[in-house]
């Protein structure tokens, strides 16, 4: 055991010292490209490098200009005086100071770890953040007042993206009152719908705050609701969100997966409820990799739940055939136009038809010919199609908020499909620090100033072919009506009923009550109103006064 531990402690030192010489190694690449007054590309250069994110790179990069600032931090973390971790917590925690203020605490801090280390002490990360700030309001009370003020200003909403297919919403920057508030005005609408509400108590809080969200609230809930959402419905109403959905995934005779642009790929039935939720349909049409090279100027709109309207509008978008088509790349132009192979025609609800090759007849983009500067509309929502992010590689900003980049600049470059693409802004500016684009059939192919190269493959995947014949329409099942009892026990339910009794007894004798079939069923719909007296792992308080 002995012998185990000292492994580990021996690795937990190696891996502190190769960290450090990852740092120096960041910090040298970022010295020489600021000396070439490429600053602003270092980032990226150290992303290619390392074969990872753009933000990881980041990180990298502040922390080790941070740690290079404070007198033997680098060395402490070499040394093991330092985690790994507990690098990143100091750097975070210090950057609100100013240099004197940091390297003050620094050595404030550097006593305690020496005097922790001798004395046997470990210090996780989340208590050295804690100590850290609290010594950072002690340096300096005012500019603490300062910086809680310029917080509230700052208040923000961010999402991430999670493994399982959904997502988080968070909220940044609520005032106590404020936040009280919400929750008090969540609290009281996640009441159950009805008597079939099998929501828990935290299904109904998150249903009523994206009810809240959607403005469903006294709309579409309400008396007065005209497209039949309920609380919690999958796909929102009048929502503007991008989704590519292949022809086989909507009609389900392939295996393949739409995807929601900004968010990632969604699941068969999340597909088919916005499938169901009256979406505008498009059809873009690919050739044989999956690449698109026209869109259809024709737009369907199907009826609000019907599966039958859903079904005949993928039918007339499978059947269109394009009027125009964009070349792919340079070398695409002038070839014959493209007919649809109806042996292998797919429609598609957002893509995809696919059409015979041109590339083998493609001749060069015509010369003298770069049209205007300013990106036609059209031209723009093809190129946002066909690259629905940003394309730079990894870089995963949606298409819709990216600037439309001229691969070779105008005029010498043409505003044209081969010669345009969407990047970021951000790397937009890096493109004009020597870097060169060139555009192929597989992607594009990214050179830098000192020769590196990297491709960014195409965004889509080659259409498949139809596996199986699609599934039958759903037929109405005859018990979907509702018994005579269980009308009454609705409006029961929503205090609709007279307030006679003796009449409510004699309807109910003549029907047999579930309740005698199944006891507990009384029970467990005897009090459907939530509190802290049901199980409820969170408790919410009342606003203050």
């Amino acid at each position: 055991m002995r012998a185990v531990e000292l492994r580990l402690v021996c690795d937990e030192l190696d891996r502190g010292a190769l960290h450090v010489r990852t740092l120096r190694d960041a910090l040298q690449l970022n010295a020489l490209l600021t000396a070439d007054g490429m600053e602003l590309a270092a980032v990226s250069e150290l992303a290619l490098c390392l074969s990872a994110s753009e933000a990881r790179a980041a990180k990298l990069l502040t922390e080790a200009l941070g740690l290079a600032e404070l007198p033997g931090a680098l060395e402490a973390v070499e040394a093991g005086l330092l985690t790994v971790e507990q690098s990143g917590t100091v750097v975070s925690q210090l950057s609100v100071l100013g240099l004197p203020g940091r390297v003050a605490v620094w050595q404030r801090l550097k006593d305690r770890l020496i005097a922790d280390d001798d004395a046997g002490i470990v210090t996780p990360p989340a208590r050295l953040a804690e100590r850290l700030r609290k010594w950072v309001i002690d340096h300096d009370k005012k500019a603490a007042e300062e910086r809680r003020r310029k917080a509230e200003s700052e208040r923000r909403v961010e999402y991430r993206r999670r493994d399982d297919g959904l997502g988080n919403l968070f909220a940044f920057g609520f005032r106590g009152p404020v936040l009280q508030a919400i929750l008090q005005r969540v609290d009281k609408l996640s009441a159950p719908f009805g008597s079939e509400d099998e929501r828990t108590a935290d299904q109904r809080r998150f249903d009523a705050l994206s009810d809240l969200l959607f403005g469903r609230i006294g709309t579409c809930t309400g008396d007065a609701a005209t497209c039949g959402c309920r609380p919690g419905e999958g796909a929102p109403c009048g929502a503007d969100m991008p989704v590519l959905v292949p022809i086989g995934a909507a009609q389900r005779t392939t295996d393949e997966v739409a995807e929601l642009v900004g968010h990632g790929p969604i699941e068969p039935d999340l597909l088919e409820q916005l499938l169901l939720a009256a979406p505008v349909l498009r059809a873009v049409f690919v050739d044989e990799n999956g690449v698109p090279v026209a869109t259809s100027d024709i737009t369907i709109r199907p009826e609000r739940g019907d599966p039958e309207s859903v079904r005949q509008a993928l039918l007339t978008l499978s059947q269109l055939t394009p009027t125009h088509w964009f070349p792919r790349h340079p070398d695409d132009h002038d070839a014959p136009a493209p007919e649809v192979e109806p042996q292998r025609s797919r429609g598609g609800s957002l893509r995809r038809p696919q059409l015979a090759d041109p590339r083998g007849t493609g001749t060069a983009h015509p010369p003298d010919t770069p049209g205007a500067y300013k990106v036609p509309r059209r031209l723009r929502r093809f190129l946002t199609t066909r690259a629905p992010l940003c394309e730079f590689p990894g870089c995963g900003v949606r298409a819709m908020r990216c600037d439309i980049d001229h691969d070779r600049a105008h005029p010498d470059g043409a505003t044209c499909a081969c010669n345009l693409g969407p990047l970021c802004r951000r790397h937009h500016q890096v493109k004009q620090l020597l870097w060169t684009k060139l555009r192929t059939g597989g992607g594009v192919v990214w050179t830098s100033a000192i020769g590196r190269s990297q491709l960014s493959p195409a965004q889509h995947e080659a259409p498949a072919t139809p596996t199986r014949p699609p599934p039958p329409l759903p037929t109405p099942h005859p018990f979907d009506v509702l018994s005579p009892w269980e009308v009454e026990e609705e409006l029961w339910w929503l205090e609709l009923l007279p307030d006679d009794p003796d009449a409510f007894e004699l309807r109910a004798l003549d029907v047999e009550h579930p309740d005698d079939v199944d006891p507990d069923r009384g029970a467990r719909w005897a009090d459907t109103s939530w509190g802290r007296d049901l199980h409820d792992p969170y408790l919410w308080g009342e606003p203050a006064v």
